[in-house]
């Protein structure tokens, strides 16, 4: 089923703040790579998904993973890249790979 034009915004919205945020960071996140560390950001970016449901119920806990591990392969491609790719250019590319 396709997302209506309200959650879509929504989503695009999310993403594009997640990647400000990212961009914000940029000097610790590649750090962190050339130190073979980035790898902790994405527990940090899957734990502030769950917010203050500590435990996932059902299938929500799948949802939250495959976010969560999505978000850190665009933002590892992107610091793999020189961090080149603005906000909304990395939000398209979230959006276009996420089709719920």
């Amino acid at each position: 089923s396709g997302l209506t034009p309200e959650q879509l915004q929504d989503r695009s919205s999310m993403a594009e703040s997640f990647f400000e945020l990212m961009v914000s960071v940029q000097a610790t996140l590649t750090t962190l790579h050339h130190a073979g560390l980035l790898y902790i950001v994405v527990r940090a970016i899957y734990d502030s998904m769950r917010g203050d449901n500590p435990e996932p119920q059902g299938d929500e806990v799948y949802s939250h993973a495959f976010l969560a591990f999505g978000l850190f392969g665009i933002l590892a491609e992107w610091i793999n890249g020189g961090c080149q790719k603005p906000p909304k250019e990395l939000t398209i590319l979230t959006l276009q790979n996420v089709k719920v």
